[in-house]
């Protein structure tokens, strides 16, 4: 009762309970969205892995990692409930797989993204920061590596599958349509510093939902990041 007395008398703020959301994708999104309103520090920590969709087509054009699944954390977490945040997930007309440099299929908070990386040349840290400012985003979403990172796949009868969106899609040729494990490529790729320092502070981790071996998994099997959450 005292210390509820000196909280109240002095009006100490209490602390908000750190969770990390692990994953991408609109599982994550959705959960993010949820969690948003609430007295949370809230993180998401997302797959890098995405070749697929329009999100692949601008990785391959303009060399960036894949904004896809950030740019949807970060529309998640948005206080916005203007037009800017449904100008943030608009897309234009048109083929989703089609021309890399095509505009058509594209999200335009992807190219926003893609136009602040170049702006900080490069800089994704940078891009993300000025990204949440923009859309006064209600937490953080950080890459689950700083490497350029693929993904491939072995079905339960032992054939390869290259890539997330042949993964994703179901696009290979096997008498098994279900899959045994998935690897990194490289596998030895880096973790984002602050993602793990995220990891190691949190009290809540929410591991999905989403696709197991296409969204979820790429995260889990960063080296320093299954490292992090042995230890928590």
């Amino acid at each position: 009762m005292l210390k509820t007395f000196f909280k109240h008398y002095f009006e100490i703020p209490s602390s908000k309970t750190k969770i990390v959301c692990v994953g991408g994708g609109v599982g994550t999104a959705t959960i993010l969205k949820g969690l948003r309103n609430y007295n949370y520090d809230l993180t998401a920590i997302v797959s890098m892995a995405d070749d697929g969709g329009s999100a692949g087509r601008l990785r391959r054009a303009f060399a960036v990692p894949p904004p896809g699944d950030l740019v949807n954390c970060l529309a998640a977490l948005s206080e916005e409930e203007s037009i800017i945040q449904q100008l943030f997930l608009y897309r234009f007309k048109g083929e989703r797989y089609g021309k890399d440099t095509d505009i058509g299929g594209q999200k335009l908070g992807n190219l926003i993204f893609v136009a602040l990386s170049d702006i900080f040349g490069g800089n994704t840290s940078r891009a993300l920061e000025e990204f949440s400012k923009i859309i006064s985003s209600k937490g953080r979403v950080l890459p689950a590596t700083v490497n350029d990172v693929n993904i491939w796949a072995i079905t339960s009868d032992g054939k390869k599958v290259e890539g997330e969106e042949n993964i994703d899609l179901g696009k290979y040729n096997s008498k098994s349509r279900s899959l045994r494990e998935v690897h990194l490529n490289p596998p030895k790729a880096k973790a984002y510093k602050p993602s793990i320092e995220a990891i190691e502070e949190a009290e809540v981790i929410i591991i999905g939902p989403g696709d197991l071996f296409s969204t979820v998994l790429p995260v889990l099997i960063v080296p320093q990041i299954k490292t992090a959450l042995h230890k928590s």
